[in-house]
């Protein structure tokens, strides 16, 4: 067997673990975040908590993700087709609402701890500081931040020659590679 035709059986078995696996974690995803926030929602015991509402905020915005990154990524490893390479408004805009959809779901989280180091507070004065309104503040500052965070991923990636989907600014690339991911 030579190597070229032992690398194309990588790549095709890759290519359908990417579509078992990815439709497998999407659905599950799916019907997860589904149910958590039918849940959550309707029942009496959870209505007006502000853990809870970070905790459907999280599942709205984990759902989002899903519904956005998945299909897009199993038809790109999947089925090798890749409408970001086709479309500048695409490749803008998949870049930036992955982007936002994968930073707000975990500075929820950070929100949810702080959250409940309020309501565990030995000292009143904080625990009554853990209220709705203040969650929805919260909620609300991170999101703007996020957004406003995102915006140079809308200035900054562009389709480059041969119709890829990349940064075409170094700086904001050595910036994206080695502060955003981390």
């Amino acid at each position: 067997m030579s190597s070229l035709s032992t690398a194309q059986l990588i790549i095709s078995i890759s290519e359908h673990c990417m579509i078992g696996f990815g439709v497998t974690i999407l659905l599950m995803g799916i019907i997860g975040n589904t149910i958590n926030i039918i849940v959550l929602n309707n029942l009496r015991l959870f209505r007006g908590k502000p853990s809870v509402f970070y905790f459907i905020f999280e599942s709205i915005c984990n759902l989002a993700q899903l519904l956005i990154n998945y299909p897009t990524r199993i038809m790109m490893d999947g089925f090798a087709i890749n409408y970001t390479n086709m479309s500048l408004v695409w490749c803008k805009m998949r870049a930036y609402l992955v982007s936002i959809l994968t930073l707000i779901p975990m500075f929820t989280v950070c929100c949810t701890s702080f959250d409940q180091f309020l309501s565990t507070h030995y000292q009143t004065v904080l625990r009554q500081m853990s209220t709705l309104t203040l969650a929805k503040y919260l909620t609300f500052a991170i999101v703007f931040i996020i957004i406003l965070h995102g915006i140079p991923i809308l200035v900054f990636f562009d389709l480059l020659p041969p119709n890829v989907c990349d940064i075409h600014n170094a700086i904001f690339s050595r910036y994206y590679s080695s502060v955003y991911y981390p």
